[in-house]
């Protein structure tokens, strides 16, 4: 009896899975130089906002140089065009600080927009 339980569960789960429908809003993903970054907005033609996106880029060792904006900069980028952004706006910068397991970080923030 749980076999069959088990089984019709199994079933269920896996005809629930095949459902989802893809999003109409997704956008291809494009290459990450690509993408503008800004730490304003861009006022010269109109956007979709796509998402706000969340980057931390740590160091890998106590020896290793502290995280730059320019290495949070690129890991904005990526995020963004995996989504297929055309920019990233209103780009904030954290400061470098420990985290619980690395020795140091710098966590940076944006919205991802799509032109047009």
């Amino acid at each position: 009896m749980k076999s069959i339980r088990f089984g019709l569960a199994a079933a269920m789960a896996l005809a629930l899975a095949a459902c989802g429908t893809p999003n109409p809003n997704a956008r291809p993903a494009k290459p990450p130089d690509q993408v503008i970054v800004s730490e304003g907005d861009i006022t010269d033609r109109p956007y979709q906002i796509i998402q706000d996106i969340d980057v931390t880029v740590a160091k890998s060792n106590v020896f290793a140089d502290d995280p730059t904006r320019e290495q949070v900069a690129k890991e904005l980028k990526k995020k963004a065009a995996e989504l297929g952004a055309d920019a990233v706006i209103f780009v904030r910068y954290g400061s470098v600080g420990m985290g619980l397991f690395n020795w140091g970080e710098m966590k940076g923030r944006g919205r991802a927009v799509a032109f047009k």
